[in-house]
């Protein structure tokens, strides 16, 4: 399993990300994968992060097809695989009706159909053909694999048929078999080997005290499983109903409460944290349940950014590749 982390990493500089890049690929650390909420967006973090290492992989997960025209998209992606050159990989997603409506002002509409019809003008200019009367004038001379983030099996599906794999979220290791089954399922129908297909998952680790990593996790699980998407997939790997209280209680404004009311074992799953023999113990579950990529994202309830950016970084050591086992 290839071994990277997120940018950027909260409490350090977006200017510190070069360097950062540079001791990561030195730990021994294969890829550098960008998000996209309310802190970056999915391309400058790899941008800046590309200029101090030339052996990192760089990928989005995700880049949002709804916040860029197709257009914009492939521009952006061209000019990371510039950078990066054989080292890029194009995540892409729909996000949420939260970032998209409430934040953004666009309509949440016809998701599916905006990441199938986002994929096909992406792969089609990416390789430097014409589409929607758009082509790139310096596309890229290496392929860029485009991954899709989903946790719909529809959309699943595309990318197990059309795609080059999967970028994922939140999933504990015991259920990745709900996730790939349509992804099989999809590359099955169209003929394409399942062994090839990428499957990148953003495995979250607390850090602090046990007490500290325990409550930055709840407060991560409950801002997320309140998301429909998210709620809908947690009734259908059988955690859903455990979570419904929680849920409730953070909709109806009982914010404090909802993070108490998350059932331990259930956190337990979606989150990493304890010593670090027990946080490679999980990353190596996530790779036995078929994780191909496994890109770490830091939790921290630190309020000092000072005091973020050195538990991140004893992470990124303690975690490093080099003293993960085999």
């Amino acid at each position: 399993m290839r071994l990277g982390y997120s940018a950027p990493l909260d409490g350090i500089p977006l200017g510190e990300h070069a360097a950062l890049a540079r001791d990561a690929a030195a730990l021994g650390y294969t890829d550098c994968w960008s998000l996209e909420v309310a802190a970056s967006d999915g391309f400058l973090p790899l941008a800046v992060s590309a200029t101090g290492s030339d052996t990192l992989r760089f990928g989005t997960a995700v880049a949002g097809v709804f916040g860029r025209g197709p257009a914009l998209m492939a521009t952006n992606a061209a000019q990371l695989a510039e950078l990066a050159p054989g080292r890029f990989v194009l995540g892409i997603g729909t996000s949420s009706d939260i970032i998209v409506e409430r934040w953004n002002k666009i309509p949440f509409e016809k998701p599916y159909t905006r990441l199938a019809e986002t994929l096909d003008f992406l792969q089609a200019t990416l390789a430097g053909e014409r589409a929607n009367g758009f082509r790139l004038p310096n596309p890229p001379a290496a392929k860029v694999p485009i991954i899709l983030g989903s946790m719909r099996p529809r959309a699943l599906k595309l990318a197990g048929s059309k795609a080059d794999g999967i970028a994922i979220n939140l999933i504990p290791a015991n259920a990745l078999s709900h996730v790939l089954a349509p992804v099989h399922e999809g590359a099955r129908e169209a003929g394409r080997p399942v062994e090839e297909l990428e499957v990148v998952q953003r495995v979250f680790v607390a850090l602090g005290s046990p007490e500290e990593a325990e409550r930055a996790a709840r407060r991560w699980v409950i801002a997320y499983a309140q998301v429909e998407v998210y709620r809908t997939f947690f009734h259908a790997i059988g955690v859903g109903e455990s979570l419904e209280p929680a849920i409730e209680a953070f909709l109806d404004g009982r914010r404090d409460e909802a993070v108490d009311l998350l059932p331990r074992d259930v956190v337990r799953r979606l989150v990493q944290w304890g010593s670090w023999d027990e946080i490679r113990a999980g990353l190596a579950e996530h790779a036995a349940a078929g994780v191909t990529t496994a890109a770490l994202y830091f939790l921290t309830s630190a309020a000092d950014p000072i005091e973020k950016a050195r538990l991140q970084r004893e992470a990124l050591e303690q975690l490093a590749p080099r003293i993960l086992p085999a």
